[in-house]
């Protein structure tokens, strides 16, 4: 059984990702995840990012964020000392 930090046997972990909610255009693939900045799906984002934590609130929230850090997924995930695995972009 997986354990969050605090050593309880409680947690969440919740996943955020395109594999199911994608449109296809012209070839190409774009994700239902969008960048407020540009109003166009985030560039160079993982397939999904999934996040194990203390709560559903800080796990679903640290999947997006990552999610909407593109190809910094990873890093950002990394910086946050919760245990999260991300699928690549093929």
């Amino acid at each position: 059984m997986w354990r969050p930090r605090s050593g309880r046997e409680r947690g969440a972990i919740a996943t955020s990702g395109d594999s199911r909610r994608f449109l296809i255009s012209n070839g190409r693939r774009y994700s239902h995840i969008l960048d407020a900045r540009t109003g166009w799906p985030v560039r160079n984002a993982p397939r999904s990012a999934t996040v194990a934590a203390d709560t559903c609130t800080q796990a679903g929230s640290m999947t997006t964020l990552a999610m909407l850090q593109g190809a910094n997924a990873e890093a950002f995930l990394k910086g946050s000392g919760l245990r999260f695995w991300v699928q690549a972009a093929r």
